[in-house]
């Protein structure tokens, strides 16, 4: 959650407010990924929605912690 807070430190509202949706869609998606449930398809939906967002600098950073190596 540390790593996050300073990924969100010194950008603007806007910036910030797509980091934490991005953020809470990772959060979703994770916890969706062990389970059978028909709401796994909205949440993928809505990832593949925020495409634009993997410019960003941080995302490599956030695409780590959905993807652990």
């Amino acid at each position: 959650m540390a790593e996050r807070e300073q990924l969100l430190k010194g950008k603007g509202e806007r910036k910030q407010l797509e980091l934490k949706v991005y953020f809470a869609l990772c959060d979703l998606s994770n916890y969706f990924k062990t389970r059978d449930d028909p709401l796994q398809y909205e949440v993928n939906r809505l990832w593949h929605g925020l495409d634009r967002l993997r410019g960003i600098p941080e995302f490599p950073k956030v695409k780590q912690e959905i993807n652990p190596q």
